[in-house]
């Protein structure tokens, strides 16, 4: 199994916040 690149980890974390923030407003 290969491992998920650091910026593909990134890219989720900041489209979960933005997609958490949108919900919120």
């Amino acid at each position: 199994m290969p491992k998920f690149p650091l910026i593909h980890l990134v890219l989720g974390k900041a489209f979960g916040v933005l997609l958490e923030v949108t919900l919120l407003m």
